[in-house]
Parts: C-alpha cells; structure tokens; sequence
C-alpha cells in the first residue's frame, strides 16, 4: 500500500506528502491565524478533562500517546500531544489544528469529537474499529483494498480542496472503521515537530 502511495499519480512531485521545513513552516504560518468558533470564550471544540476516561495505550512516538478512552459514555480515542502549552505560539499552533480538524467534516477524514489545550494538551477522535488499512488489507481481495484505498483518497482530495497537505500519507495513517476507509493523523507531525526558529 505504502509503495503505491509514493507512486501514485496525484503527486506532483514524489514527496508532496512528506514534511519538509519550508512545508512545516508555510503551513503553520498558514493555521496560526485561524481562530476557532466560541461560545463564551471557549472553543467549541472543548471537552473538559473530567469527561474523558484513559484506557488501554495503544502506542506512542514523538508526537506524544495513544489511548482508548470514553467520552460521555462513547467508546473513542485519545490523543495526548507532547508539546508545551506555556509557549503562547503552542497554544495557539494547537488550537488552530483543533480548529481546523474540528472544521473538515468528511465521510473519509476520522472524524474530531473535540479537544482540550489544557497543560497536556489532546484531542478526542473517533476509534477505527478494524485497524489500520495495512493490517486489515492482510488476506482481503485486491478489489476489496483498492476499494479502500479510493475511500481514503476521497479523503485526501477533500484536504487538498481545503490547501492541507496531509503530511505523512501511508497505510498506517489510512483507518478502516465499520463505514469504510478514513485518514487519519494530517499535521500531527507539524504540532509534535514545529520548528524553532524561522
């Protein structure tokens, strides 16, 4: 899958969707102006600490932790970002990809339940109940995986509609859910790794 994406045809250059500085910085230039829409002064992004139960930790990376969790009583998944939330330019870098996730509504794109830019800063996103496109694919007819793999890409054409790069496009970023094919983790990499100087 990974080796069909690098060839695809849609890249109009071979690492379109990989991170480079200049991308990193156009692109954060680019979100930090964005202002989330609020109701009292707040997000309507937000989800309170106390609403969110951590469970089992499926992973971790330089970005920060992945957990199961439950939200109001819905099974959904947590992702911790490691990033310092004193910095006034990372608190805002996290709202505007909270805004902006919150924002891109899509049958293909996992979807935002919410988030909280508390000290430790996460977001709350729907689960993919059967995995990664990669596991998932393992033993699955070809005609079955390329309809997957046309799923995702309707989701990346609706990022691409909105100027977003996705940044890391491979099979372990494409989630299957019951109701098909969905990307997953577009800017991550940009709010763990932003660069520090300009």
């Amino acid at each position: 899958i990974d080796r069909f994406l690098a060839r695809s045809p849609l890249n109009d250059t071979a690492e379109v969707h990989h991170w480079h500085p200049k991308a990193q910085y156009s692109q954060g230039t680019r979100l930090v102006p964005i202002r989330e829409h609020e109701v009292g002064g707040l997000p309507t992004w937000l989800i309170p600490v106390h609403q969110i139960e951590l469970g089992r930790h499926l992973a971790s990376g330089s970005f920060g932790a992945v957990y199961e969790g439950t939200w109001l009583g819905s099974k959904v998944v947590v992702k911790q970002v490691l990033t310092d939330q004193a910095d006034a330019d990372n608190r805002n870098q996290f709202k505007a990809e909270a805004d902006l996730w919150f924002s891109l509504n899509h049958d293909h794109i996992i979807k935002l339940y919410g988030a909280c830019h508390d000290e430790r800063p996460f977001f709350v996103c729907e689960r993919a109940t059967r995995g990664t496109l990669t596991s998932f694919a393992k033993g699955k007819e070809r005609l079955e995986i390329w309809s997957y793999i046309h799923q995702a890409l309707l989701g990346l054409r609706h990022l691409h509609d909105h100027e977003i790069v996705h940044g890391d496009l491979k099979g372990n970023n494409i989630l299957v859910c019951d109701d098909g094919a969905k990307l997953a983790d577009f800017g991550m990499s940009f709010i763990a790794n932003r660069p520090e100087t300009r």
